[in-house]
């Protein structure tokens, strides 16, 4: 599942209509029992709805044993609570997971989404400000003036309510109340999944779903592998994967194309599309390889070049991936079957 996070492209974030279109390829691919199925998730994502990536996870752990997810560059947000249920979490030396944030729409301003971290952040923010406004301020002004302690306290007091009061006006009370009740809610499925996981029992749960909702300063942060290992998580080198070679084409072409690749495959159809895409990456330095001899001639050779066998198309990617009007496609053909 790499997603791009365009706002038009519904298949762009983790939201309730994805969810529902991987359970029903779900449906159709996974035949075996759990006790003899493992699932791995090769996953980049923007984030998205905290309940439908907590939803998918639980469909995910009732159909298998043991769960994978493989981050080739970026799974933040909602799609952090989702490698926070996985049994292990693999990562690119780059790879990045974020705070366990969750983003929101504005109510106020149509299609304008926000950070709940930093919404739920601006009152303790501008609290913070008070504060120290007051007592760095008003130990200034008591060593300046000699005025009793008292007065100068109350005198900071209210300049600093005066100070901060614009702000605080500015405040959305509905906003704040959701930002701060969703960020509970992510919370609670942070707990509740990391329960359900393999290494449970080598954590301090409460502390790590903490650490990652107040110890980063901001929605973009990048925890790396080094630092979601000092969190204790299950962190992988993602090279080490036998399958890491595929993932990494499989990405750079979602990210040449500037699609969103959802789709589910078994290993059967891994090495076909193992095999499609390295031919079709090996047609592409070919045709560039030509190019720059072509380059180096200079044209002088017009005859020779008009007598050249034509090269052979390049064979069609087998990339199952949704189009952005909610309809299913295969790109130009392949066994990997698109979304129903």
């Amino acid at each position: 599942m790499f997603q791009r996070g365009e706002l038009d492209d519904p298949e762009a974030h983790i939201g309730r209509a994805t969810v529902t279109a991987l359970q029903r390829e779900l449906d159709e691919r996974v035949t075996t029992p759990k006790e003899g199925t493992e699932i791995d998730l090769w996953l980049e994502s923007p984030g998205g709805d905290a309940h439908a990536a907590y939803k998918l996870v639980l469909d995910l752990r009732a159909r298998a044993r043991r769960l994978r997810v493989v981050i080739p560059d970026y799974a933040k947000s909602a799609a952090t609570l989702i490698a926070l249920g996985m049994d292990e979490i693999f990562m690119s030396p780059a790879a990045e997971l974020g705070p366990l944030d969750v983003q929101i729409e504005h109510p106020d301003r149509e299609g304008l989404i926000v950070s709940a971290l930093d919404v739920a952040g601006a009152l303790d923010f501008l609290g913070r400000t008070a504060v120290t406004l007051t007592l760095t301020g008003g130990a200034s002004v008591l060593q300046a003036t000699k005025l009793p302690r008292s007065e100068v306290l109350r005198d900071m007091l209210t300049f600093s309510a005066e100070f901060v009061r614009p702000a605080v006006n500015k405040l959305d009370p509905h906003l704040l109340h959701r930002a701060s009740k969703e960020l509970r809610v992510a919370e609670k499925y942070a707990e509740a999944l990391l329960k359900e996981t393999q290494h449970h029992h080598a954590l301090n749960i409460a502390a790590l779903v903490r650490a990652l909702v107040e110890n980063y300063p901001a929605h973009g942060f990048v925890i790396s592998r080094d630092e979601a290992a000092r969190l204790k998580l299950p962190i992988r080198p993602a090279e080490t994967l036998p399958r890491w070679p595929l993932i990494r084409l499989l990405h750079q072409r979602s990210e040449n194309v500037d699609e969103s690749f959802i789709f589910v495959a078994d290993e059967q159809m891994l090495d076909t599309l193992a095999s499609k895409l390295q031919a079709d990456d090996d047609d592409d330095d070919d045709a560039t390889n030509d190019a720059e001899e072509e380059k180096e001639d200079g044209g002088n050779d017009e005859t020779k070049a008009n007598d050249a066998e034509p090269k052979p198309a390049s064979p069609a990617p087998i990339i199952a991936e949704r189009d952005r009007s909610g309809g299913s496609r295969a790109d130009r053909g392949g066994p990997v079957k698109p979304h129903p």
